[in-house]
Formats: structure tokens, C-alpha cells, sequence
């Protein structure tokens, strides 16, 4: 699934995921959502370097992959980091 209705699915999962985390629904309804619209995402982000890549070049779509592709991580690593260290336990242990 590429383009639009990949855009439509990713739109929808995080619309999704912020009334359910607004709306007190189970944490891991929140968090399949959340993990829906990530990897949505992730796809876009991937067929957009690999886009560039075959325009650019084999050298610059490399380095493209190799930077944007772990995006997804660092967004997720970077929101655990901000998080209290009460709520990174009660949500990965319950």
C-alpha cells in the first residue's frame, strides 16, 4: 500500500490514537494506534528516499536510508526520554 491511501490509513491511525488517549481508553488501544500511524509513517518516509534515491543517485539515496530510516526510533527514544521514569515502567509493565 503506497501513496494516498497510505497517507489516509497513517492520518486516521493518529487521529485515532490522540482521541483515544484523550478519551481514558485502555493503554494499549492508545498504543496500537499510535503504533499504526508510526509505521504508516515509516512507509511514506521510506518510499520518499528511495524516490530521491533513484533521482540523486545510489551514493545519496544510501546516505538518505541511512539517516531518515531510523526516524521512527528516534522520535519514539526521544518521547521515553521525556517521559518520568514512573510512566516509561507502568507502561511497558502492566
Amino acid at each position: 500500500m503506497h501513496g494516498r491511501p497510505l497517507l489516509i490509513l497513517t492520518a486516521v491511525a493518529t487521529a485515532a490514537a490522540i482521541v483515544l488517549r484523550y478519551a481514558d481508553a485502555p493503554p494499549i488501544a492508545i498504543f496500537l494506534g499510535a503504533a499504526i500511524s508510526i509505521l504508516g509513517l515509516a512507509a511514506l518516509l521510506g518510499a520518499a528516499t528511495e524516490e530521491l534515491g533513484a533521482h540523486l543517485g545510489h551514493r545519496v539515496g544510501g546516505i538518505l536510508n541511512a539517516t531518515v530510516g531510523n526516524v521512527g526510533e528516534i522520535i519514539i527514544s526521544s518521547a521515553m526520554r521525556s517521559a518520568p521514569a514512573s510512566a516509561r515502567t507502568s507502561a511497558c509493565c502492566r
